[in-house]
């Protein structure tokens, strides 16, 4: 019975599963929702756009986001959920990684669409299942 907790045939890992989640669902949200916003002035300042058209990229990663959540959650429910992060995972990385040689603003635009619908929305779907498959529910029958 190793790995079991001696009051409930739950594993105890369960909680790493949490943590580890957890620390991935924080890093693409925190990027998705709010990352953008740091860049606002050097974006300005660098391209000369306007504050408003930069704002844009955020609602284009948040619309990948939103509609990537529906047909990603549908893959998760086929495919093995650590496929389903570890392409979310690439995928969003790389992104990222391009929107650092990104010079036109519809690039920026395109580059959060894609982290947002193929990536963010990969991990957030499946983790949040992954970790509620973890747990027995606890409420009376």
């Amino acid at each position: 019975m190793t790995g079991m907790s001696s009051s409930q045939s739950e594993p105890n890992y369960r909680w790493v599963i949490v943590a580890v989640s957890s620390v991935m669902l924080a890093i693409a949200a925190g990027v998705m929702v709010s990352g953008i916003s740091v860049f606002f002035e050097p974006l300005k300042e660098e391209f000369g756009w306007q504050r408003g058209a930069v704002s844009l990229i955020n609602l284009a990663g948040l619309m990948g986001l939103a509609l990537g959540g529906v047909i990603m959650g549908r893959v998760a429910d086929r495919i093995q959920i650590r496929w389903v992060c570890l392409f979310g995972a690439v995928v969003f990385g790389l992104c990222i990684l391009a929107a650092a040689w990104a010079e036109a603003l519809w690039q920026f635009y395109l580059l959060f669409f894609v982290a947002g619908f193929l990536g963010a929305s990969s991990l957030m779907v499946s983790l949040i299942a992954n970790v509620g498959n973890w747990f027995k529910p606890t409420f009376p029958r």
